[in-house]
């Protein structure tokens, strides 16, 4: 049996062609984050990471839902990842659900969101950790922490300033607002909203395209991107140097240019 064969409680991991599947699975409660499903995305994800054969990662909820971020009962009852003192809750959300986007943060394939419901809460925050994000036409985003007396907890606040700026995260974060996934298209944080029925076809035609495409560029140029914000010009062009360096002596280089020569479809190694 393979790892992502295993048995997980609140996940259903599935693995087919190069894409890993992460599937939430807690939907008699909209998907909300357990425990068990946090350390669950966080031990999969860690091995992926050093996986060559996993080349992209996708994320999505079972049911109706994707995501509804932390458990409402819970945080009513002081349970789960929410009991505890005050600096207890301190040391669950740094050791257990911010280890989701420190993770996602190090991840060297492409990650896809696939959102078939409402992601709110932190759920929306899973949502915004992914390279890409791919919304069937019913799904509803939401920085809700405000209704809540709460801060976004797991880096949602940090990755919208980098997705859409001060001004525009502040809208969405202290307002707390509700947005269709054509709203959250038009904020450049949804690449393509199609009709529940086509987001299945959708998510795999980009799974496609990405798998077609050689791991060593991908990677580089994932980190690269990642990076670039964090470093100065020069710092930066460095960093490319060496990767360049490294990916213009690789084999699948030298097959992408015979493959122009030739006039045919490049056969990549990696």
């Amino acid at each position: 049996m393979s790892f992502y064969e295993q048995k997980f409680t609140d996940l259903v991991v599935t693995f087919k062609s190069h894409c890993l599947t992460l599937t939430l699975n807690r939907p008699t409660f909209k998907n909300a984050f357990s425990i068990e499903m946090i350390h669950e995305i966080v031990k999969v994800v860690n091995h992926a990471n050093f996986d060559n054969e996993v080349r992209v990662i996708v994320i999505t909820g079972a049911g109706d839902g994707f995501c509804s971020g932390g458990d409402l009962k819970e945080m009513q009852d002081q349970t789960g990842m929410f009991h505890g003192s005050s600096s207890e809750l301190r040391e669950h959300y740094m050791k257990g659900i911010q280890q989701l986007p420190l993770t996602f943060s190090s991840l060297q394939v492409p990650t896809v969101a696939m959102v078939n419901g409402a992601a709110v809460g932190a759920g929306c925050d899973l949502a915004l950790m992914c390279d890409f994000r791919i919304a069937s036409s019913n799904a509803r985003f939401g920085e809700t922490f405000s209704h809540l007396n709460l801060a976004p907890g797991t880096g949602g606040a940090f990755n919208l300033v980098k997705l859409v700026g001060l001004s525009k995260a502040m809208e969405i974060v202290l307002l707390g607002k509700i947005y269709s996934a054509e709203e959250f298209k038009s904020f450049n944080l949804v690449n393509e909203v199609v009709p529940l029925s086509d987001l299945k076809n959708k998510t795999d035609e980009l799974v496609k395209l990405l798998i077609a495409k050689p791991t060593g560029s991908v990677k580089m140029t994932k980190r690269a991107l990642q990076l670039a914000g964090e470093m100065t010009l020069k710092s930066h062009l460095e960093l490319i140097s060496s990767y360049q360096a490294i990916l213009q002596r690789s084999d699948d280089h030298f097959e992408a240019l015979n493959a122009i020569k030739e006039k045919r479809s490049p056969n990549f190694n990696s």
